[in-house]
């Protein structure tokens, strides 16, 4: 096998490696996350563009 092409399938399967760890590391770490703390937000579609706005979330005192 040539050189060049040994030394570039050790560098792919490097960042193949390094890919893969940070995508499981990260979603690992969201599947923890409940996401309470998010607001939900709003998006109108009007003929001017697109507008988000933030829906505040209803209390259960009210």
């Amino acid at each position: 096998m040539n050189s060049v092409l040994k030394k570039n399938l050790i560098l792919a399967g490097g960042l193949a490696t390094f890919a893969i760890s940070v995508f499981s590391y990260t979603v690992s770490q969201m599947s923890k996350d409940d996401f309470d703390g998010l607001d939900t937000v709003k998006v109108n579609v009007h003929e001017s563009g697109i507008k988000a706005t933030v829906v505040k979330p209803k209390d259960a005192s009210n």
